[in-house]
């Protein structure tokens, strides 16, 4: 919706997922205070797996970065799988442990041996963090676990993915968060006068202390 003035806006996918998806059009001109629509279609077949992506928006003198997940699942997985982050998404910083939980849910069989990764990933296509494993899943399978995000880490939106793979079937999920620049807090500061005051107040206690007790 374009509450502005009238304006002609472009778009330009970039990401992983960039090369799977083809756009109506690049450009298109909306009149203040209308809609504008434009239309994704994929590019055909491709591997099961969590794409993410970006689409920058540009309406001069404007621009906007929507960070957006292609998720690819099997189309009858064994096994799904969820996540949780108990942090709202707002609330990572650079530099933090993040904890987090998934949970395996069972579809065609109650038990088995799957293959389970969790990554983050930039939307640019980085992995910044990415763990394999393989475990035994008994029924609906909770799990722990967390990831550390390192000081030197861009601040934006990055993308945390998990697969659960059974035979060959691959379940998915995935999240986007924003993480912030580290905070970093400063000792408060004493002001000079009222440091020499507190200095001169303790000189006279001293001095006191001695004429009373030696003199």
């Amino acid at each position: 919706f374009n509450e502005g003035s009238d304006r002609t806006f472009s778009f330009r996918l970039g990401g992983p997922a960039a090369s799977l998806i083809n756009l109506d059009s690049e450009t298109i001109f909306i009149p203040s205070n209308s809609f504008g629509t434009i239309t994704f279609t994929t590019n055909g077949d491709f591997d099961s797996g969590i794409y993410p992506a970006y689409m920058e928006i540009s309406g001069k003198p404007y621009s906007i970065f929507v960070p957006f997940i292609v998720e690819i699942e099997s189309s009858s997985p064994y096994f799904d799988v969820s996540l949780a982050i108990p942090q709202s998404v707002g609330d990572i910083e650079a530099g933090e442990e993040v904890p987090f939980d998934f949970t395996l849910y069972p579809l065609k069989t109650p038990s088995g041996e799957v293959s389970f990764d969790y990554f983050l990933q930039s939307f640019e296509g980085n992995k910044l963090y990415e763990l394999e494993q393989t475990i035994y899943a008994r029924g609906q399978t909770q799990l722990s676990a967390s990831f550390s995000v390192p000081d030197s880490i861009e601040p934006g939106f990055y993308m945390l993915g998990a697969r659960v793979r059974y035979g060959t079937t691959v379940g998915t999920t995935s999240q986007s968060v924003q993480i912030h620049e580290k905070t970093y807090l400063s000792p408060p500061k004493i002001q000079r006068s009222s440091f020499f005051f507190a200095l001169g107040i303790a000189v006279f206690l001293l001095v006191a202390f001695v004429l009373v007790n030696y003199l």
